[in-house]
């Protein structure tokens, strides 16, 4: 008995260290899956997934916006700064400290719709005065964040010209790298170099389109007793944000030199208004002067008539003590650069009709203006019919140019079937001078049947550039070449002007047609004009016509209206409150189609409306042109 007793307590022992042993063996599996879906979901939390946005880190209040564009992050400063985005508490995703701290923090912000623009730090915001000041700390607007009033206010006021903020600002700039570098100011001692603008290169002249381009020109004078490495220069525009040297304005691969050795680096497509040019490794000997160049390239849709340029910072390095020191506002301005164009407008006018066996037919009218601002002269122009034409063989002859002053230019004793090259023998033009010319012909037969002409190529040359220009004609302008009085213009495409109604009671214009101050340019393009009208104002169709769109909304979503009318016109309608008719309605001139809106956060509004206004557009075969044009 007591040998069974003993068996029974050995199985139950051993049962325990079993079930022990299994509880022990289900804690660890446990615990290991819990380490691994942790550390599956914090990857997957930081991927570059641009959905995700709003993260925190654990154990830690704070939560921050991440910026995949800009590559920085933005604390939230409290509640009402997070929910004024309208984000969700259940959309933030944890994430480690460190993946967190790759993520720079953000500095500039700016509200939608104001102009201003702060720069914030632990929780402080301080106001960028001027653009001078922007400019002068090396930001870029690219960098500017947009953030809801409720976020800007979360901020305290601090003033940067006080207590030597102006000197912290800078320093975590990208003007030359940030750090501890010394950012020379008036409270410290003479610069080591002086800079001047290169007065012995004078205002210039270019073409728009032109190639390896001098944009400024700089003078940099070395002490003598001192030796110094240049290492990097930065430059900033000096003629306004519109007329910024940019990418978005034309300007292409800007490269600077420091007598003729170039920097490492070439701004391919230059953005916003800051140029940073590094790796000079440029040592210049105390008691000398050397020239610093900038050169870039332009396209011929450069979007601006001049440009200015100043030399804001400098970073040498002094060869004695290897310290790298910063040398801001310098303001070295350069001289100023003027592009101008060398452009042509080509227009038949009108036919003519021809009489057999006579001379000098008058077979068609067309005029030529030079829209450029250099005079021009006239090279050739092509003569297109369609059949034989003016053929020689079927009896025609001496096909000419006859000007307004009745000069015969261009003759071809002998002309061709189809297309005829005419010369003008270097005809001068100066800006802006229209001259109406006509083609003549002689005639043996009066044709069986009328046919068409137009002018298919003009080719020009500026007088001070060189620069060649080709003007093509438009190929559905043409004119009927007669044997009746019946001659007359066809353009399949023509659109009359001032035929179309104002969609509003008021006629008071915001903004206009690619106006260069539209506040949000940097985005896209005002292919439109703004007409200030009331919230809520009737809105009304500026022509018969189809409703081909008619987005409505009841969130403060864009909301509008496209309308189509004949002869490839379309007329657009943005920033509505209410739409009152539907697509396929074919509404009348002057119809109430809709209320006006625009004040932002309205039904309607859109993300990018300046306030109550109507965004209206007039389209012509699908391209987009300036309705002020076609209102009555």
């Amino acid at each position: 008995m007591k040998i069974l007793l003993e068996k029974l307590n050995l199985l139950r022992r051993n049962r325990y260290i079993f079930w022990a042993a299994m509880l022990k063996l289900l804690v660890s599996a446990v615990g290991l899956a819990i380490i691994l879906f942790s550390t599956t979901a914090a990857e997957a939390a930081f991927d570059l997934d641009k959905n995700i946005t709003q993260v925190k880190t654990a154990g830690s209040p704070n939560i921050y916006y991440l910026d995949h564009k800009r590559k920085v992050k933005k604390l939230y400063n409290n509640e009402k700064a997070f929910l004024s985005y309208g984000n969700k508490w259940s959309k933030v995703k944890t994430i480690y400290a460190w993946d967190l701290k790759q993520w720079p923090d953000a500095h500039l912000i700016q509200v939608p719709g104001d102009r201003a623009v702060y720069y914030i730090n632990s929780g402080k915001k301080t106001l960028i005065k001027n653009e001078d000041d922007f400019n002068s700390f090396g930001f870029k607007s690219s960098d500017i964040i947009m953030v809801s009033k409720t976020d800007l206010n979360s901020y305290s006021n601090v003033d940067y010209k006080q207590a030597g903020l102006i000197f912290y600002i800078a320093n975590n700039s990208n003007l030359a790298g940030g750090g501890n570098n010394l950012i020379l100011d008036n409270n410290y001692p003479a610069p080591a170099v002086f800079v001047y603008n290169n007065k012995e290169v004078k205002e210039k002249r270019f073409v728009k389109g032109q190639k390896d381009i001098k944009l400024a020109s700089f003078i940099l004078e070395v002490p003598a007793g001192k030796e110094i490495n240049i290492s990097k220069i930065n430059l900033t525009n000096n003629s306004g944000i519109i007329n910024a040297v940019n990418n978005y304005n034309g300007f292409s691969n800007l490269r600077a030199y420091i007598n003729y050795g170039r920097s490492q680096n070439t701004i391919a497509k230059p953005g916003d208004t800051n140029y940073s040019f590094e790796n000079f490794d440029a040592r210049i000997y105390g008691g000398n002067r050397v020239v610093v160049d900038v050169y870039g390239d332009t396209n011929t849709n450069l979007k601006i008539s001049q440009a200015q340029l100043k030399l804001s910072s400098i970073a040498i390095k002094d060869i004695n003590t290897n310290q790298e020191i910063i040398l801001s506002r310098i303001n070295a301005v350069s001289e100023k650069i003027y592009f101008g164009q060398t452009n042509a407008e080509l227009n038949i006018l009108g036919g003519g009709k021809l009489i057999s066996n006579s001379k000098n037919n008058r077979v068609a009218t067309f005029s030529i203006k030079n829209t450029g601002d250099e005079p021009i002269v006239l090279e050739n122009i092509i003569v297109a019919t369609n059949g034989e034409g003016f053929s020689k063989s079927i009896g025609y002859n001496n096909l000419a140019i006859l000007s307004k002053k009745e000069y015969r230019i261009g003759n071809v004793e002998e002309p061709v079937a189809g297309a005829n090259k005419l010369h003008f023998y270097n005809y001068l033009m100066q800006p802006g001078q229209e001259n109406i010319f006509e083609i003549i012909v002689d005639s043996k037969d009066t044709p069986k049947d009328s046919f068409f002409l137009n002018l298919e190529k003009l080719e020009a040359r500026g007088v001070k550039t060189n620069r060649k220009i080709t003007i093509k004609g438009d190929p559905t302008e043409k004119v009927i070449v007669s044997n009746t009085n019946n001659a007359y213009v066809y353009n399949k495409n023509l659109v009359n002007s001032n035929n179309l109604s104002w969609p509003t009671n008021g006629r008071t214009i915001n903004y206009y047609f690619k106006d260069p101050i539209y506040p949000y340019r940097n985005i896209s393009e005002h292919n439109a004009i703004d007409i200030e009208t009331g919230q809520g104002s009737s809105v009304r169709a500026a022509a018969d016509g189809y409703v081909e769109v008619a987005e409505k909304t009841n969130s403060s979503s864009y909301s509008y209206i496209t309308i189509r009318h004949d002869n490839g016109i379309k007329t657009r309608y943005g920033h509505l409150s209410q739409i009152k008719i539907n697509v396929g309605d074919f509404v009348k001139r002057d119809q109430v189609i809709a209320l006006s809106g625009g004040q932002p956060g309205s039904i309607g509004s859109g993300s990018y409306s300046t306030g109550p206004h109507l965004h209206f557009e007039v389209l012509v075969n699908g391209v987009n042109v300036d309705p002020l044009k076609y209102l009555e």
